[in-house]
């Protein structure tokens, strides 16, 4: 927290908000590329991020229940930290459907190339607000001997970075989605950019939770459900995108 006067400044909050807007920002960009008004693109943005935020919020809620459970006005304070990633993508993309849902008829779009143009930005906003979490002391590894280990408090020893670890690999997925943006055939062809999003970031967090210490990682029996919805994320992943390669091939050439 920064304190100027009377003025206060949340570290985790200030981040979140740059890449929301950040990621909105792509949106808009990607969504001239594939014919998609602006308007459309900001409209569907209080949708997107409306339900992304209730969904990350009821995660976290669900995850640390015997905590809130006990003090309840406590579930309102996002800005302390606590926002699952799962449930953001999640909410978000309910609240994308049913924004798509109620104004089909009027945007003349299909419905997997609006997706794509919401989800470009998604991991850029994801390696910016990673850091928010090392300002609160969230999203941290196992004991580790390795020289780029970190103090955090209350745990004895340096543990593995793991917000940076996501950080930068979910950096590396932004310019992954922007190639296949750009490489994508046809209006009809949508869902690809969104397909390896699934794929990128599930196999991302499916392996980075084994570095999480097992008594912070949700489990149900021996299973961490981090890893069951990064699997599902994974598998929903692949469909989309053969079913975007596939109908990109079904296109007339005039088209790609």
């Amino acid at each position: 927290m920064i304190e100027l006067g009377e003025l206060r400044l949340n570290g985790y909050g200030l981040l979140i908000g740059l890449g929301i807007w950040l990621a909105t920002e792509v949106s808009v960009w990607s969504g001239k590329k594939e014919g998609i008004k602006k308007e459309v693109i900001e409209k569907g943005f209080w949708w997107v991020v409306g339900g992304g935020l209730i969904g990350a919020r009821l995660y976290h809620v669900v995850d640390y229940w015997e905590i809130y459970g006990k003090n309840w006005i406590e579930i309102l304070m996002v800005w302390r930290g606590g926002l699952g990633i799962w449930g953001a993508i999640g909410g978000g993309g309910v609240g994308l459907l049913w924004f798509y849902l109620k104004n089909k008829d009027r945007l003349g779009l299909d419905l997997f190339r609006l997706l794509d143009v919401a989800v470009v930005g998604v991991p850029l906003a994801q390696a910016i607000g990673r850091w928010g979490n090392y300002i609160n002391g969230e999203l941290y590894g196992k004991v580790t001997n390795l020289p780029w280990g970190i103090k955090v408090m209350g745990v004895e020893g340096k543990v593995h970075p793991l917000f940076l670890y996501e950080s930068g690999l979910n950096l590396g997925l932004f310019a992954l989605l922007i190639w296949v943006l750009i490489r994508q055939k046809g209006e009809g062809a949508g869902g690809r950019v969104a397909g390896t999003y699934l794929i990128g970031y599930g196999l991302t967090r499916f392996f980075l939770e084994s570095l999480r210490p097992e008594e912070i990682v949700w489990q149900i029996g021996e299973m961490a459900v981090a890893q069951v919805v990064a699997g599902v994320a994974v598998l929903t992943g692949i469909v989309l995108v053969k079913r975007g390669a596939r109908r990109g091939e079904e296109l007339p050439a005039g088209k790609n």
